[in-house]
């Protein structure tokens, strides 16, 4: 009987380890501001520069410049905004950073029975890729950071590029949902 408990504390605390969110956002915005005024937006070209290691040739190609701004795109118009080269309210931009990630999950264990013998319980170690992705907007004229929006996202080692595509998507949607909330766009 004790075999089956444990059997079950065991499934249910990894079914709970394997359900738990792997993508977490969060905005920051200056209070000042009036995000319901902003009507029209670029992006802020950045210089091309040659990557100087691995890590930045990762984060730093055009395939995911493209995929980034497409995601970042389809959110401002979605929330009304119109893109504008000539005279823009806001410039956008965005970095993105990759870093290797260790979670340990310990289940069970203690010290149990009148002699308080130890028993070890479980350790689960999931190493896996984090990437971040943060999509500043700036006041134009005085290029000062106005709206911040910030994605962490658990990655997978074999990706498809369509995957990639739908969890950025995904990323940036939630991120601009907190936009349109502060534009009275969504509730």
């Amino acid at each position: 009987m004790k075999v089956v408990k444990l059997f079950i504390i065991i499934c249910l605390a990894v079914f709970v380890i394997s359900c738990s969110s792997s993508m977490k956002v969060q905005t920051d915005y200056d209070p000042t501001v009036n995000i319901a005024a902003i009507k029209t937006y670029h992006w802020l070209e950045k210089p091309r520069e040659t990557p100087d290691s691995a890590q930045e040739a990762l984060t730093e190609n055009t395939l995911l410049d493209k995929r980034v701004k497409k995601a970042v795109n389809i959110q401002l118009i979605a929330l009304g905004l119109q893109m504008e080269k000539d005279n823009p309210d806001v410039l956008v931009t965005y970095y993105i950073g990759l870093q290797d990630k260790v979670d340990v999950q310990r289940t069970g264990g203690g010290f149990h029975g009148r002699r308080g013998r130890f028993s070890g319980g479980m350790v689960y170690v999931d190493k896996y890729k984090e990437g971040t992705l943060i999509v500043d907007v700036l006041d134009a004229a005085s290029q000062e950071i106005i709206w911040r929006g910030i994605a962490f996202v658990k990655l997978d080692d074999d990706l498809k590029p369509k995957e990639v595509e739908k969890k950025l998507s995904k990323a940036v949607k939630k991120m601009f949902e907190k936009m349109g909330r502060q534009r009275g766009i969504l509730s």
